[in-house]
């Protein structure tokens, strides 16, 4: 019984570090540099995949060229992901007239595991009020899920299942003896 009962606490033990570990594990992102022109530069950061339930974010940073100041600009950004809940939606637009750093930033939701494809539409705004494409980003972007489990799901489990097994250690742990022992029924001198 002893053997069965430790089989199970470190059964718990090691679900319950597989468990939390994916849970908690950093999830891969991609960085995309590019220029959109006029002494611009462009770095958009996008996750590659996304635990079921869980938010991430992509961001689109622009920051002037390292040489020289930039010439303003009006961008517009459209960010498109099939199968992700996605905030804010539709196309952004952002005016750049100074040397300061603008960011704009997408709150992604995966539900539905498996792969997303999606697209980073980025135009130049002309002063006729045409646009000129600047940048397309591709996206792939991977929901997971382990054993149907979100990433909070995961988590829970994992923390109860080691909860679990500390309690059966600490519970059935040996006992420390007294400064007494007895042999036989009878006390032992010292």
């Amino acid at each position: 019984m002893d053997f069965l009962r430790k089989t199970l606490q470190r059964a718990l033990a090691l679900t319950g570090a597989v468990l939390l570990a994916w849970g908690l594990w950093p999830q891969p992102a991609r960085v995309y540099a590019g220029s959109p022109g006029s002494g611009w530069e462009s770095a958009f950061r996008a996750p590659l995949a996304i635990r079921r339930g869980e938010q991430a974010e992509a961001r689109l940073t622009l920051k002037p060229a390292a040489q020289g100041a930039p010439a303003p600009l009006q961008l517009e950004a459209r960010l498109t992901i099939n199968g992700l809940a996605m905030q804010p939606q539709g196309t952004l637009t952002l005016s750049l007239a100074s040397p300061q750093t603008a960011t704009l930033t997408w709150q992604l939701l995966g539900d539905s595991p498996g792969a997303h494809q999606g697209t980073l539409w980025l135009y130049r705004l002309q002063p006729d009020g045409s646009r000129q494409p600047v940048a397309t980003y591709p996206l792939r972007v991977e929901v997971r899920s382990l054993g149907g489990l979100s990433g909070k799901q995961a988590r829970l489990l994992g923390i109860l299942a080691l909860g679990s097994a500390a309690l059966g250690w600490a519970l059935h742990r040996p006992r420390a003896t007294s400064s007494t022992d007895f042999a036989g029924g009878r006390r032992k001198q010292r």
